[in-house]
């Protein structure tokens, strides 16, 4: 497969960026947290527009969003309170209702790692095409993470069944999945760009972060996603 620029639109690729979670350790919305000059969810979606036709973003209800890019829809999570699977499960139904045609692949990620770089996310969507799985997802140090993934649109089946049965485990969801996992450093030299934060900590190490890495390999920049004056 020839290799696509990490700054290529992907062709029937989406993104759903998890927004709802209760953010307990952070204390406060971690969506709206200011990273820069952005916040951490402008971060996500300025990157994810660089690579992917559109952003679903699945929201708590009553949770304040303000992007405008036309690419970016907002969902509100129709099973608030069921963590990340129930978010996913959410995002994966948006994408059937009234669609003329399903998407190639799905790019799934929380608003709370906001460093990601295109690249990453480019090489893991292109890697869905072609590998005989229904789900390429990033391991790091053996530890495989469902939240930096490439999704098929096919798995939505066997995701409402877990769901229904009582599942809430995304990991356990992923194990019964055929996925393909992928070491981080094929993809990324520094791990660190692949963080979750969760804590106060966690988002002043970010913000020094950002001020560290070159623009080139955050590769994040996008219309609509934009710094604030």
């Amino acid at each position: 497969m020839t290799s696509k620029s990490s700054s290529t639109i992907r062709p029937r690729v989406v993104a759903i960026v998890l927004c709802g979670g209760k953010s307990s350790r952070m204390g406060e919305d971690k969506a709206n947290l200011q990273l820069g000059k952005r916040t951490m969810l402008e971060h996500v979606c300025g990157t994810l527009l660089t690579v992917v036709e559109q952003v679903v973003i699945v929201t708590s209800p009553e949770q304040p969003v303000d992007l405008t890019d036309h690419r970016v829809r907002v969902v509100v999570d129709d099973i608030p309170g069921e963590g990340p699977l129930g978010g996913f499960l959410t995002g994966l139904r948006s994408l059937v209702d009234g669609r003329a045609e399903s998407p190639s692949a799905i790019w799934l990620s929380a608003c709370d790692t906001p460093l990601i770089p295109a690249s990453v996310i480019g090489k893991t969507c292109d890697q869905l095409q072609v590998a005989q799985a229904d789900v390429v997802a990033l391991s790091h140090e053996g530890r495989i993470n469902p939240l930096i993934a490439a999704y098929h649109i096919q798995v939505l089946s066997a995701v409402e069944k877990a769901f229904d049965n009582g599942e809430r485990s995304m990991m356990r969801v992923l194990s019964r999945l055929n996925y393909e996992a992928v070491d981080s450093g094929d993809f990324v030299e520094d791990s660190r760009l692949l963080m979750n934060i969760n804590h106060p900590d966690d988002l002043a190490e970010a913000r020094q972060l950002l001020d560290t890495i070159s623009s080139k390999e955050r590769q994040y920049r996008s219309p609509g996603c934009g710094e604030r004056n």
